[in-house]
């Protein structure tokens, strides 16, 4: 990995990785088995009564599933875990499978931005300097008494 792309890394405080997880040589995350004590707040978590040594399995997005949407790219697989050293760990709960993945969730939202747009009215109606003072009237009336469009 270039130095370019550690540099994202060192704007933040990382925490330290714990031992037993690498980083996956294909996707950058890490995976392994750690300590369920490596976990950050462990002792004031629900798992303070635990085995501190309880094996806590790690896995990269590339154990992870097929996007329900566009079949090509992964999500985590459901009910597995992660680490990162910005947030420490994480939990995808089984749910996370109707997720769609991030190439997905982005052209979604830039759709729905161009609907919204699409149908989008105008704030105030247009009042021309020229009509009367009863043609404004009625546009403004017009325009606030029509059937608003579903969004």
């Amino acid at each position: 990995m270039s130095q370019d792309n550690n540099a994202h890394r060192n704007d933040a405080t990382l925490l330290p990785v714990p031992e037993g997880l690498s980083r996956c040589t294909v996707c950058d995350e890490y995976r392994g088995v750690m300590a369920l004590n490596s976990v950050p707040g462990f002792s004031s978590s629900i798992y303070r009564y635990e085995d501190p040594s309880t094996p806590l399995t790690v896995q990269c997005i590339c154990d992870g599933i097929l996007c329900r949407t566009c079949k090509k790219n992964r999500i985590h697989r459901p009910i597995s875990n992660t680490w990162d050293e910005r947030g420490g760990f994480g939990h995808w709960p089984y749910f996370t499978a109707m997720m769609p993945c991030k190439e997905c969730r982005t052209k979604k939202a830039k759709e729905d931005e161009e609907r919204q747009a699409r149908n989008a009215q105008p704030a105030v109606p247009n009042l021309e300097d020229d009509n009367s003072e009863e043609e404004n009237q009625e546009a403004f009336v017009r325009h606030w008494s029509r059937p608003k469009k579903n969004v």
